[in-house]
């Protein structure tokens, strides 16, 4: 006779699959490597739990394979094979899949409730061998402890910044039915205060006050780069990245390296990218503004910056939020501006500024001169603005 509560507790103890979750669009083969690198990491420990093989058949589940292939990927983790292991790192290294494979490897890890040094040991260990850069090991555990604590709106930044590829990410919030706008929504503010703290730790300024420019590394920008690419966004051919069909960059200035079989980037090298179109880009779709760049270069702008607010009644007056020191700079319409001191008269100490000719939009204004006040044309000086990148 049949149980049905054993049937019940049995069909609903956890979701039944993951729903898009990316590795299902790998080949068959690709299919079987990634779970057979997770069955490595299951019995990491010396020991297979039962709750461990439950997320090896959910994955199984969500690749569409077979449930029996759960019986020889147990075996195959207390038995691996030289041959099978070298494969899999063949197929996954530099590939960004591998982002994902790391977290379903720290979930295998946790499935237990018991976090062994020897599962830690391993993770580390096939982290290195895939040459997953250590910024993004530590981007992907974040994530994955915001995820485990169902801390939803800390967990946002990474499916909307690019510091990780946010698409092989996305099933997580179907799983929890977590509302992907609604979420994004409610964390607007959040999130550019969170991106903003990390990319400080993560870029190093490196400029001369007297020319700022933000530098970022390849690091920084290669999720970014490969999302693009993955959306058909970017094309590349041969040595040559190139954007909307016109503009176009060499992989080397980006120090970066691309597997046309695979279609994926990697890093050559880490150096540091000032390539300005690439910048504004990046810029653009993290959605930082000048203010926010400024704090990144400075870490604080309070000092260096001041800000600057046109008057409603009258647009030809910028109020400041305080008085101006020389070699400060302004920030004004979103952009930065350096003052340049040309003329009989200046704007040291003073608490508003007057533009000699109003422009209805300053984005293709490189400079504009200012002028004695609302009723005198006498010359002030003028303000350049500042390329940041």
């Amino acid at each position: 006779m049949i149980d049905i509560l054993d049937v019940i507790n049995e069909a609903t103890k956890e979701a039944n699959a993951f729903e898009n979750h990316a590795a299902k669009g790998l080949s068959l083969e690709e299919r079987v490597l990634y779970l057979q690198g997770l069955a490595l990491v299951m019995n990491a420990d010396g020991d297979i739990d039962q709750k461990e093989k439950e997320y090896l058949r959910i994955l199984i589940k969500s690749f569409e394979l077979d449930e029996s292939i759960l019986d020889s990927l147990v075996e195959f983790g207390q038995a691996p094979d030289k041959d099978t292991v070298q494969a899999f790192f063949r197929t996954f290294r530099r590939r960004p899949i591998a982002q994902l494979f790391l977290f379903d490897a720290l979930m295998m890890t946790r499935r237990d409730d018991n976090i062994d040094d020897r599962e830690k040991a391993v993770v580390d260990k096939i982290a290195e061998q895939l040459e997953v850069l250590q910024g993004t090991y530590q981007d992907i555990y974040d994530l994955f402890c915001h995820i485990k604590n169902k801390d939803w709106d800390e967990s946002a930044l990474y499916f909307s910044s690019h510091l990780l590829n946010p698409e092989h990410f996305k099933h997580l919030l179907d799983y929890f039915e977590v509302d992907f706008e609604e979420l994004m929504n409610r964390t607007v503010e959040l999130r550019k205060d969170r991106i903003i703290r990390i990319l400080k730790e993560k870029i190093t300024p490196n400029f001369d006050s007297e020319t700022p420019k933000l530098r970022l590394s390849a690091e920084v920008l290669l999720p970014l780069l490969q999302s693009c690419l993955d959306r058909r966004e970017i094309s590349i051919i041969g040595n040559s990245m190139i954007f909307d069909e016109i503009n176009e960059v060499t992989l080397s200035e980006l120090n970066l390296y691309y597997n046309q079989e695979a279609r994926s980037l990697s890093l050559a090298m880490n150096g540091d990218v000032c390539n300005e179109m690439i910048l504004k880009k990046w810029s653009s779709v993290i959605g930082l503004d000048g203010l926010d760049v400024c704090n990144i270069i400075w870490g604080s702008v309070n000092e260096m910056v001041v800000y600057g607010t046109a008057d409603i009644e009258s647009p030809q007056l910028i109020k400041l939020s305080r008085a101006y020191k020389k070699g400060q700079y302004i920030l004004f319409d979103g952009y930065l501006w350096e003052y340049k001191d040309v003329s009989r008269y200046n704007i040291y100490n003073q608490n508003q500024l007057v533009i000699k000719t109003l422009s209805s939009s300053f984005d293709d204004v490189k400079s504009f001169m200012l002028k004695y006040s609302l009723d005198d044309d006498d010359s002030k000086g003028r303000l350049a603005k500042v390329n940041l990148f």
